[in-house]
């Protein structure tokens, strides 16, 4: 087992915290090579074609360019989540943003940004259970849902607004939803 630092913005800390997020997706750097690739395939079982890809197993897996290399690790490896904090020091510990967004903006300055967080001053931690990969416009209701996108919806398995949701938040993230990349998808519990 592994342990690997992961940021995520105040939202999705929220949303992690109130056990709505228990999906994320990044997208896959320089994807060249994957077009014949099927539409979706679990990362760590998927065989790749050995003249295509130069590579046996995808999970993990990289090509001779260095390139496709999971940011999630192995199920079973834990993801340590880095956000915006404050460090108080050794007696009083650290306030995270996330939960503390409605101080007052005099109080801005004080805040550190997440990829400066340490891990001992990390408050949650998420077990890989899942790795797959697949087009960014593949993913379902459901899994928009485990995304942690707001759904008001009764029977959020139908809710046709967490797709539109999830669009939203993907292009204020990455903008290439129209782009359709290649993205590496993980199912965690905290």
């Amino acid at each position: 087992m592994k342990e690997r630092p992961i940021l995520f913005n105040g939202a999705m800390v929220r949303a992690i915290i109130e056990g709505r997020k228990t999906q994320t997706r990044r997208p896959v750097k320089d994807a060249i090579g994957m077009a014949d690739a099927p539409k979706r395939f679990d990362a760590y079982e998927y065989e790749v074609n050995h003249d295509s890809c130069k590579v046996t197993k995808a999970f993990g897996f990289e090509n001779e360019d260095g390139q496709w290399k999971s940011p999630f690790g192995d199920p079973g490896d834990v993801l340590w989540v880095r956000e915006t904090f404050y460090d108080h020091g050794p007696e009083l510990g650290v306030e995270c943003r996330a939960t503390e967004w409605d101080r007052l903006d005099s109080d801005a300055g004080i805040w550190r940004p997440s990829i400066h967080m340490p891990k001992w001053a990390c408050r949650l931690k998420l077990k890989v259970k899942r790795v797959w990969v697949e087009r960014v416009q593949d993913i379902s209701v459901s899994d928009c849902i485990k995304e942690g996108t707001p759904c008001g919806c009764i029977k959020p398995e139908y809710c046709p607004g967490a797709r539109l949701e999830f669009l939203k938040l993907w292009d204020s993230i990455y903008g290439t939803w129209a782009e359709n990349p290649w993205v590496w998808c993980c199912e965690f519990e905290v």
